[in-house]
């Protein structure tokens, strides 16, 4: 299996994407997006984000 690469992201851009994961106002679609950028950012793999935003194969 290949290993998923860090999402390299400027600071600016990482702090609006974590400040859409905790707006409650936004569509929750979009709160999953930023935080699958921030949690690639992290170097977390896929399989960790899926299973963090709860995200499964159908």
């Amino acid at each position: 299996m290949a290993h998923a690469r860090i999402l390299d992201i400027e600071q600016g851009d990482y702090e609006y994407l974590q400040s859409l994961c905790r707006c409650r106002t936004i569509q929750a679609q979009t709160v999953d997006r930023a935080k699958i950028l921030v949690y690639k950012a992290q170097g977390q793999s896929n399989v960790a984000i899926a299973e963090r935003i709860d995200v499964r194969n159908c």
